[in-house]
């Protein structure tokens, strides 16, 4: 928020036409490429302990008044993020801004993202629970109303098993 503000400020006199995207849990890939950087988004962890054979997690936390207990996430492919920036990019060349929720409008708990990894791979994982941020939320996710009124955007691929399908 003190991003956008800043953002905000220094364009409210120009003529620059400017757009805030708020990325949610962005997963999968387009095109295959290896980032050398430790990567702590979800999927990411799960795949490299499958990966290193290391069928070991941890949840932070289990006692969310969620489904299952487990905090709950939006996720969005880069393939919808990337038809997002598109549509964006056309608003821009009529409109002077835009702030915009770019996730998928749908939670799944993190245990159940770890259940569908070991679907995949037909393995359990030695799952432990424990906080590890004491400011872990119980859900996040995006309120993308403006994203599908606005530009009549359909997300196609927020089921989880597709999600998941794409890290093999």
């Amino acid at each position: 928020l003190v991003c956008e503000n800043i953002i905000a400020n220094f364009f409210k006199n120009k003529k620059n036409n400017y757009a805030l995207l708020r990325y949610f849990n962005v997963v999968g890939s387009i095109v295959d490429f290896k980032i050398k950087k430790k990567v702590n988004a979800l999927f990411d962890i799960v795949f490299n302990n499958i990966k290193n054979k290391k069928y070991k997690i941890n949840i932070n936390g289990r006692n969310f008044n969620t489904k299952d207990g487990t905090p709950e996430r939006d996720f969005i492919h880069i393939s919808d993020l990337c038809k997002i920036h598109k549509k964006v990019y056309k608003y821009l060349n009529a409109n002077k801004k835009i702030i915009l929720n770019c996730g998928s409008g749908t939670r799944y708990s993190v245990l159940s993202v770890v259940k569908e990894f070991e679907k995949r791979i037909k393995r359990k994982f030695a799952i432990t629970y424990k906080i590890t941020n004491s400011d872990e939320t119980k859900t996040i996710c995006a309120d993308i109303n403006l994203l599908k009124n606005l530009f009549k955007i359909n997300i196609q691929k927020k089921n989880l098993r597709n999600l998941v399908d794409d890290y093999f």
